[in-house]
Protein backbone atom coordinates (compact mmCIF):
# COMPACT_ATOMS: atom_id res chain seq x y z
CA UNK A 1 0.00 0.00 0.00
CA UNK A 2 1.49 3.38 -0.88
CA UNK A 3 2.49 5.34 1.75
CA UNK A 4 0.99 9.34 1.75
CA UNK A 5 3.13 12.28 3.37
CA UNK A 6 3.55 12.29 7.01
CA UNK A 7 3.02 15.08 9.22
CA UNK A 8 0.67 16.74 7.36
CA UNK A 9 -0.52 19.96 8.37
CA UNK A 10 -3.55 20.40 10.76
CA UNK A 11 -4.53 23.48 8.48
CA UNK A 12 -4.02 22.05 5.23
CA UNK A 13 -6.45 19.14 6.50
CA UNK A 14 -8.65 22.30 7.57
CA UNK A 15 -8.36 23.55 3.94
CA UNK A 16 -9.03 20.20 2.07
CA UNK A 17 -12.46 19.94 3.95
CA UNK A 18 -13.20 23.72 3.91
CA UNK A 19 -12.83 23.05 -0.08
CA UNK A 20 -14.63 20.20 -0.65
CA UNK A 21 -17.78 22.09 1.26
CA UNK A 22 -16.95 24.75 -1.41
CA UNK A 23 -17.00 22.81 -4.06
CA UNK A 24 -19.76 20.65 -3.48
CA UNK A 25 -22.24 23.80 -2.85
CA UNK A 26 -20.47 25.94 -6.06
CA UNK A 27 -21.28 22.81 -8.24
CA UNK A 28 -24.96 22.71 -7.55
CA UNK A 29 -24.83 19.60 -5.21
CA UNK A 30 -27.04 19.38 -3.10
CA UNK A 31 -25.30 17.33 -1.05
CA UNK A 32 -24.94 16.07 3.01
CA UNK A 33 -21.24 14.51 4.65
CA UNK A 34 -21.19 11.45 6.33
CA UNK A 35 -18.89 9.06 7.49
CA UNK A 36 -15.95 10.09 8.58
CA UNK A 37 -16.43 13.03 7.09
CA UNK A 38 -18.25 13.96 9.97
CA UNK A 39 -17.22 11.27 12.27
CA UNK A 40 -13.58 11.33 12.76
CA UNK A 41 -14.09 14.90 14.96
CA UNK A 42 -15.75 13.09 17.21
CA UNK A 43 -14.00 11.32 20.00
CA UNK A 44 -14.19 11.11 24.01
CA UNK A 45 -15.46 14.49 25.29
CA UNK A 46 -16.94 15.37 22.48
CA UNK A 47 -19.66 17.78 23.05
CA UNK A 48 -22.13 18.97 20.82
CA UNK A 49 -25.26 22.43 21.34
CA UNK A 50 -27.91 22.22 18.58
CA UNK A 51 -30.73 24.61 17.40
CA UNK A 52 -32.72 22.39 15.73
CA UNK A 53 -35.11 25.31 14.26
CA UNK A 54 -31.33 26.42 12.62
CA UNK A 55 -30.63 23.00 12.10
CA UNK A 56 -26.80 23.96 13.27
CA UNK A 57 -24.71 21.52 15.10
CA UNK A 58 -22.09 23.29 17.49
CA UNK A 59 -19.49 21.47 18.39
CA UNK A 60 -18.16 22.98 21.45
CA UNK A 61 -15.51 20.52 21.38
CA UNK A 62 -13.83 18.23 18.83
CA UNK A 63 -11.03 17.01 17.29
CA UNK A 64 -9.60 17.97 13.48
CA UNK A 65 -9.33 14.65 11.88
CA UNK A 66 -6.02 13.15 10.33
CA UNK A 67 -6.35 13.29 6.57
CA UNK A 68 -3.52 10.53 7.49
CA UNK A 69 -4.79 6.76 8.43
CA UNK A 70 -2.34 4.70 10.94
CA UNK A 71 -1.38 2.54 7.98
CA UNK A 72 -0.22 5.48 6.21
CA UNK A 73 -3.02 5.64 3.46
CA UNK A 74 -5.13 8.76 3.12
CA UNK A 75 -8.71 8.71 4.58
CA UNK A 76 -11.77 9.33 1.81
CA UNK A 77 -14.42 11.92 2.51
CA UNK A 78 -18.08 10.63 1.71
CA UNK A 79 -21.18 12.53 0.61
CA UNK A 80 -24.64 12.07 -0.30
CA UNK A 81 -26.31 13.73 -3.32
CA UNK A 82 -30.08 14.85 -3.48
CA UNK A 83 -29.39 16.38 -7.08
CA UNK A 84 -31.36 15.18 -9.81
CA UNK A 85 -29.12 16.34 -12.54
CA UNK A 86 -26.47 14.38 -13.33
CA UNK A 87 -24.18 16.98 -14.69
CA UNK A 88 -24.16 18.59 -11.28
CA UNK A 89 -21.97 15.61 -9.97
CA UNK A 90 -19.93 15.39 -12.90
CA UNK A 91 -18.86 19.21 -12.35
CA UNK A 92 -18.06 18.20 -8.60
CA UNK A 93 -15.76 15.56 -9.94
CA UNK A 94 -14.29 17.19 -12.37
CA UNK A 95 -13.23 20.47 -9.13
CA UNK A 96 -11.83 17.41 -7.16
CA UNK A 97 -9.69 15.44 -9.93
CA UNK A 98 -7.94 19.54 -9.92
CA UNK A 99 -7.88 19.51 -6.12
CA UNK A 100 -5.73 16.10 -6.77
CA UNK A 101 -3.62 17.03 -9.21
CA UNK A 102 -2.76 20.55 -7.53
CA UNK A 103 -1.89 19.06 -4.41
CA UNK A 104 -0.12 16.17 -6.05
CA UNK A 105 2.18 18.66 -7.63
CA UNK A 106 2.72 20.09 -3.99
CA UNK A 107 3.46 16.51 -3.21
CA UNK A 108 0.73 16.59 -1.01
CA UNK A 109 -1.81 13.59 -0.73
CA UNK A 110 -5.51 14.46 -1.60
CA UNK A 111 -8.80 12.29 -0.35
CA UNK A 112 -10.52 9.92 -3.05
CA UNK A 113 -14.32 11.71 -2.81
CA UNK A 114 -17.11 9.38 -3.16
CA UNK A 115 -20.29 11.49 -3.79
CA UNK A 116 -23.18 8.90 -4.04
CA UNK A 117 -26.18 10.16 -5.75
CA UNK A 118 -30.08 9.59 -4.51
CA UNK A 119 -31.99 7.78 -7.17
CA UNK A 120 -34.37 9.59 -9.23
CA UNK A 121 -37.07 8.11 -11.06
CA UNK A 122 -35.85 9.25 -15.05
CA UNK A 123 -32.86 7.80 -14.25
CA UNK A 124 -31.84 4.01 -16.05
CA UNK A 125 -33.20 1.43 -13.86
CA UNK A 126 -30.15 -0.21 -11.01
CA UNK A 127 -29.43 -3.43 -11.37
CA UNK A 128 -30.22 -4.77 -7.97
CA UNK A 129 -27.95 -7.76 -8.22
CA UNK A 130 -25.18 -5.25 -8.30
CA UNK A 131 -25.79 -3.17 -5.62
CA UNK A 132 -23.09 -3.25 -2.66
CA UNK A 133 -24.07 -0.64 -0.26
CA UNK A 134 -27.77 0.56 0.83
CA UNK A 135 -29.04 3.68 -1.37
CA UNK A 136 -31.75 6.18 -1.29
CA UNK A 137 -34.27 6.26 -3.74
CA UNK A 138 -37.10 8.96 -5.08
CA UNK A 139 -40.13 7.56 -6.40
CA UNK A 140 -42.35 9.53 -8.68
CA UNK A 141 -44.81 10.86 -5.91
CA UNK A 142 -41.51 12.61 -4.68
CA UNK A 143 -41.07 10.26 -1.54
CA UNK A 144 -38.31 9.07 -0.27
CA UNK A 145 -36.92 5.66 -0.05
CA UNK A 146 -34.16 2.84 2.04
CA UNK A 147 -33.05 0.44 -0.75
CA UNK A 148 -31.11 -2.49 -0.91
CA UNK A 149 -31.96 -5.18 -3.09
CA UNK A 150 -35.36 -5.86 -2.81
CA UNK A 151 -35.65 -4.26 0.48
CA UNK A 152 -38.10 -1.29 0.30
CA UNK A 153 -38.24 1.18 2.97
CA UNK A 154 -40.21 4.85 3.06
CA UNK A 155 -38.04 6.99 5.10
CA UNK A 156 -39.18 11.16 5.89
CA UNK A 157 -37.51 13.56 3.79
CA UNK A 158 -36.82 15.17 7.19
CA UNK A 159 -34.30 12.31 8.00
CA UNK A 160 -32.25 13.84 5.78
CA UNK A 161 -32.30 17.31 5.62
CA UNK A 162 -29.64 19.32 5.66
CA UNK A 163 -27.82 20.26 9.11
CA UNK A 164 -24.84 22.92 9.04
CA UNK A 165 -21.61 21.11 11.45
CA UNK A 166 -19.78 24.11 12.81
CA UNK A 167 -16.12 23.37 13.73
CA UNK A 168 -15.55 26.48 15.88
CA UNK A 169 -13.99 28.95 13.62
CA UNK A 170 -12.27 26.58 11.52
CA UNK A 171 -15.39 25.91 9.05
CA UNK A 172 -18.79 24.24 8.33
CA UNK A 173 -19.93 21.34 6.71
CA UNK A 174 -23.34 20.24 5.67
CA UNK A 175 -24.37 16.83 6.77
CA UNK A 176 -27.44 14.99 8.23
CA UNK A 177 -28.79 15.44 11.65
CA UNK A 178 -26.26 13.59 14.01
CA UNK A 179 -29.01 11.48 14.74
CA UNK A 180 -28.58 9.72 11.88
CA UNK A 181 -24.81 9.26 11.66
CA UNK A 182 -24.12 6.08 13.92
CA UNK A 183 -27.09 4.37 11.83
CA UNK A 184 -25.39 5.07 8.54
CA UNK A 185 -22.74 2.62 9.93
CA UNK A 186 -25.48 -0.26 10.43
CA UNK A 187 -27.53 0.62 7.38
CA UNK A 188 -24.55 -0.25 4.68
CA UNK A 189 -25.24 -3.74 3.89
CA UNK A 190 -26.55 -7.05 4.95
CA UNK A 191 -23.08 -7.49 7.34
CA UNK A 192 -23.55 -4.52 9.20
CA UNK A 193 -20.99 -2.51 11.54
CA UNK A 194 -17.33 -3.21 10.05
CA UNK A 195 -15.36 -4.93 12.33
CA UNK A 196 -13.20 -1.42 12.43
CA UNK A 197 -16.21 0.46 13.59
CA UNK A 198 -16.91 -1.64 16.05
CA UNK A 199 -13.43 -2.63 17.25
CA UNK A 200 -12.36 -0.27 20.91
CA UNK A 201 -9.41 1.78 19.96
CA UNK A 202 -7.26 3.75 22.49
CA UNK A 203 -7.62 7.43 22.99
CA UNK A 204 -5.37 10.04 23.92
CA UNK A 205 -6.09 9.48 27.85
CA UNK A 206 -5.57 5.65 27.79
CA UNK A 207 -9.27 4.88 27.64
CA UNK A 208 -10.58 2.79 24.74
CA UNK A 209 -13.85 2.99 23.03
CA UNK A 210 -15.49 2.19 19.44
CA UNK A 211 -16.35 4.59 16.76
CA UNK A 212 -19.74 4.06 16.76
CA UNK A 213 -20.49 4.18 20.91
CA UNK A 214 -19.07 7.51 20.43
CA UNK A 215 -20.96 8.68 18.14
CA UNK A 216 -24.30 7.12 19.91
CA UNK A 217 -23.06 9.01 22.70
CA UNK A 218 -23.08 12.34 20.95
CA UNK A 219 -26.61 11.01 19.16
CA UNK A 220 -28.29 10.43 22.32
CA UNK A 221 -27.16 13.98 23.47
CA UNK A 222 -29.00 15.41 20.65
CA UNK A 223 -32.00 13.63 20.79
CA UNK A 224 -32.21 15.08 24.81
CA UNK A 225 -32.02 18.65 22.99
CA UNK A 226 -33.97 18.14 20.64
CA UNK A 227 -36.93 16.55 22.97
CA UNK A 228 -36.14 19.66 24.83
CA UNK A 229 -36.61 21.95 21.80
CA UNK A 230 -39.49 19.84 20.80
CA UNK A 231 -38.40 17.84 18.46
CA UNK A 232 -38.59 14.47 18.86
CA UNK A 233 -35.83 13.01 16.72
CA UNK A 234 -35.48 9.01 18.32
CA UNK A 235 -39.66 8.74 16.33
CA UNK A 236 -38.12 10.26 13.68
CA UNK A 237 -35.88 7.67 12.61
CA UNK A 238 -37.38 5.07 13.28
CA UNK A 239 -37.95 4.19 9.77
CA UNK A 240 -33.91 3.75 9.56
CA UNK A 241 -34.56 1.51 12.34
CA UNK A 242 -36.81 -1.04 10.60
CA UNK A 243 -34.48 -0.78 7.58
CA UNK A 244 -31.74 -1.89 9.43
CA UNK A 245 -33.68 -4.61 11.27
CA UNK A 246 -35.01 -5.49 7.90
CA UNK A 247 -31.68 -5.39 6.15
CA UNK A 248 -29.56 -7.90 8.72
CA UNK A 249 -31.98 -9.81 9.51
CA UNK A 250 -34.03 -10.68 6.80
CA UNK A 251 -32.46 -9.68 3.61
CA UNK A 252 -32.64 -10.01 -0.06
CA UNK A 253 -31.68 -13.73 -0.61
CA UNK A 254 -31.37 -12.51 -4.42
CA UNK A 255 -28.81 -9.60 -3.61
CA UNK A 256 -27.18 -11.38 -0.29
Amino acid sequence: MKRAVENISTSYGIDVLAKAEEILTDSGVDHRFVGGAIANHIIPGTSVTIDGNARTAIFDSFSIPSLIRSDGSVRDLDAIGFSPHPETYEEARKRFEEERRAAGKRGLPYPPVSIEPTYYPDWPSRNRLLQLVSTLDVDRKGDLHLTFGAIDQPTPWETMEPWKMVFGNAYKLTAINLVGLPLRYYMRNPSGLKKKDQTPEASKNGASYSKVAILQKVADSVKKQGLDQGADYATLYNSWEKFIDTLTHHPDPLTY
